[in-house]
């Protein structure tokens, strides 16, 4: 039996009072207490509350391992039912204690032994007992310690001294400093966690999530958010009939409709205006999904719209990180309160009567924009957090701050009262497969699945089938320099007006993808704090980019590739004017990325060193410079790359992918801008200034009277009014000069534009002064 002594303290964390335990009992097999709840806190320093009956197998666990540590008893005077959950992070395991020990290679001074230590994660240095250093290295010389250690209740923990050694561990070595103590276990603390790359998995760490609360039969709702759906008025209701059932499976969605009743998910109702049929689903493991066809209510539904967020912006989070979790929500849009004036909506017609829904339904439009809303407030101001839709992933780069992470996320969500599927959680994942694509902290690749998926599809036989393909293919377009050219064959085929006919060079075309796709290699994720280049080229059917970051070992590593066609009015331009184009493109398309940082623009054309800076905007033609304006607001310099260089934007160029953009506009939008940029002086502004000009006075005369048949009749200052044109006074002539200049075109093509619209005398050589 265990004794408790008599010195008590105060829990840190909730003040109960505390009996600490001096030992295990001789077998570890039974205890006796008569407190209800008990928290352990075991030699990691983490919490766990658990039942009592539960902690006989934890002892047993422990007493069989030979664990020479200290529990802690708690009694807390406001148990209640549901006191016997875990309620907080921990990295122990009480079901199998024993994987967190682990076998150290461990040399001292020629000496060299296995030594099985226990993980401890809550501990910063590594100890070692005085009487395994005494049978394993009776040699070694022990050093002075440097460093004073306590324990978790910050008592003094003595020491003999430090042992410098090397280990290693699954062939990675490192250096360590172990502290030597009078008893206990060997331990190894984050220092060689962290330079072992040791990971814990498994069941410990699942258990840190918790599993389902036995004394919960309800699935619990959120707290706080209720969602209520916007209703267009002017969409009539629609009841459809009830669709009849394979007699095999009446039984099961009885069973379903009673199971989701139970946990308050749905409800009967007696009529409703709204009435839409059921959708079962066979599952995998052999049950059913009872689905509702919502596709007439969402005709009426008004969806919330907060967007979803941009894949690049996702992956960009994800730098640098070398640790994922992902979180799934248990039936995670049941999990939201639906509003009372909008479960008519879902009403549904089943063998056994009408149902609505008391929870948001899956199939409803607005269901994803809001739950995701939801989230996003819920999680907001958490570090390493990413919520899609109804998967939560916390990440980290190390293996403390990923734990740092995943405990705040977990008790974020125990706030809230959001459930998790604990069974489908996966935790301390060294790699990341998220929408498609495969994340670690090398970088992003194509998931293997898709890849697998991709490369075992059968020959496309219709258009429908071949659209899907590439589809498929254009997803992952990023790493295939030469996409478009290659998909051309396959893209022809989809036109309107062409025959569907699977020919050898669509064949060809989709076997070149394939291979491709398979040997592409990871794209590193973009970092705003590392050098960055862009580099461009074009070609005359198209124009082609890589971008591409310096890191401090000095390699070079390719974020994003980015290639498109030129339409019929770009094709036209002068190679420098597509060379241009290119760059400014380029620079458009990774705005998110380039805006606000200093970066370096290569071209292998040399006159852009000077075209697209400030310095030549005099020289420059009209069409470079207004596409040099474009780029003020980017920081960068333009540097001369040689073609014999520039292999990859070069193929990029040749090889582009077809655009959908109708580039060849870009003139006509300019002019208009330019020209409303012009209109800046209001009509009354020349109206009362032409009536305190004198020359203007006898125009405006002869304009009232009749203009003489002969211009030699009039006086020689009125000849140049005969054109139809506005004339500006002396006293907005300057202004009118200032903002023709604003535009930065050029002399020779101010004038132009200004003669177009308007005249006084001298207007020539007042612009050009």
């Amino acid at each position: 039996m265990l004794r408790c002594c008599r010195r008590k303290r105060q829990h840190w964390q909730c003040n109960r009072e505390i009996a600490i335990l001096r030992r295990f009992p001789p077998d570890g097999r039974t205890i006796s207490c008569c407190q209800r709840d008990i928290v352990i806190v075991a030699a990691v320093s983490h919490i766990w509350r658990i039942r009592p009956a539960a902690l006989r197998d934890v002892l047993a666990a422990a007493n069989a391992t030979k664990l020479d540590t200290s529990l802690k008893w708690c009694r807390s005077a406001e148990a209640t039912a549901h006191d016997d959950v875990i309620t907080s992070i921990s990295t122990v395991c009480a079901t199998d204690i024993r994987r967190l020990y682990a076998p150290i290679e461990v040399n001292v001074s020629g000496q060299a032994g296995t030594v099985r230590c226990m993980l401890d994660t809550g501990s910063t240095v590594s100890i070692l007992p005085k009487c395994v250093l005494r049978e394993q290295f009776p040699r070694a010389q022990v050093q002075t310690a440097t460093k004073r250690l306590t324990t978790y209740t910050e008592s003094p923990l003595p020491t003999l001294g430090c042992l410098l050694a090397t280990v290693s561990y699954k062939g990675r070595m490192a250096n360590a400093c172990f502290f030597i103590v009078g008893s206990g276990i060997p331990l190894i603390g984050m220092d060689l966690i962290s330079a072992l790359r040791i990971t814990i998995k498994g069941t410990e760490i699942v258990a840190a999530i918790g599993p389902e609360r036995p004394s919960l039969k309800r699935l619990t709702s959120i707290k706080q958010f209720v969602h209520k759906v916007k209703v267009r008025p002017n969409v009539k209701p629609v009841q459809q009939k009830l669709r009849r059932l394979p007699l095999s499976i009446k039984n099961a969605v009885s069973e379903e409709l009673r199971r989701l009743m139970e946990e308050e998910i749905i409800e009967r109702v007696n009529a409703s205006q709204w009435i839409s049929p059921i959708v079962v689903v066979q599952k995998k493991t052999g049950g059913i999904r009872l689905c509702v066809d919502l596709r007439e209510p969402n005709k009426a539904v008004i969806a919330d719209s907060f967007p979803l967020p941009h894949i690049d912006d996702l992956l960009l989070r994800f730098r640098g990180a070398a640790l994922f979790s992902i979180l799934d929500l248990k039936e995670a849009y049941h999990q939201l309160r639906f509003h009372e004036d909008s479960r008519d909506l879902t009403a549904f017609i089943t063998h056994d009567g009408l149902f609505r829904f008391r929870r948001v339904p899956y199939g409803l439009s607005s269901a994803p924009s809001a739950f995701l809303k939801i989230m996003t407030e819920i999680l907001q101001g958490l570090p390493g957090v990413v919520c899609y839709l109804d998967d939560i992933v916390v990440f980290g780069q190390s293996t403390y701050e990923h734990d740092r992470n995943l405990d705040a996320v977990i008790h974020r969500l125990q706030q809230y009262d959001v459930t998790l599927n604990s069974s489908k959680c996966k935790l301390r994942q060294t790699e990341l497969l998220f929408l498609g694509y495969k994340i670690t902290r090398a970088g992003i690749r194509p998931e293997k699945s898709h890849l697998t998926a991709i490369s075992e599809m059968h020959e496309p036989t219709n258009v429908h089938e071949l659209r899907s393909l590439l589809g498929l293919l254009s997803w992952y377009s990023k790493f295939i320099p030469n996409f478009s050219t290659l998909a051309e064959p396959l893209r022809a085929l989809t036109r309107a007006g062409n025959t569907f006919a699977w020919s050898a060079e669509a064949q060809e075309s989709v076997e070149k993808l394939k291979t491709l796709l398979l040997e592409s290699s990871a794209l590193s994720l973009f970092d705003p704090a590392l050098p960055t280049t862009v580099t461009t080229d074009a070609s005359d059917v198209g124009i082609g980019a890589v971008l591409t970051q310096k890191h401090s070992c000095g390699t070079e590593n390719t974020v994003a590739f980015a290639s498109r066609t030129l339409s019929s009015t770009e094709r036209k331009y002068s190679i420098v004017e597509k060379e241009a184009l290119a760059c400014v493109w380029a620079v458009e398309k990774w705005r998110p990325w380039l805006w606000g940082i200093p970066f370096e623009l290569c071209s292998d054309q040399q006159a852009l060193t000077t075209l697209l800076t400030s310095k030549a905007a005099d020289r420059a033609r009209m069409r470079i410079a207004r596409w040099s304006a474009r780029q003020l607001p980017f920081t960068y310099t333009v540097r001369h790359k040689p073609g014999t260089l520039n292999v990859v934007a070069d193929t990029l160029s040749r090889l582009p992918i077809q655009s959908t953009d109708t580039e060849g506009n870009d003139d006509d939008e300019m002019v208009a801008e330019i020209s409303n940029e012009l209109i800046g002086i209001k009509q009354d502004d020349i109206r009362t200034a032409t009536r305190h000009c004198s020359v203007l006075q006898k125009v405006t005369n002869y304009i009232q009277n009749g203009w003489p048949t002969n211009a030699k009749r009039i006086e020689e200052q009125l000849t140049p009014f005969f054109r139809l044109r506005f004339v500006i006074p002396e006293s907005l002539q300057a202004r009118l000069v200032a903002l023709a200049h604003e535009n930065h075109q050029g002399i020779v093509r101010t004038k132009m534009r200004l003669r177009e619209l308007y005249w006084w005398p001298g207007m020539d050589n007042q612009v050009e002064t």
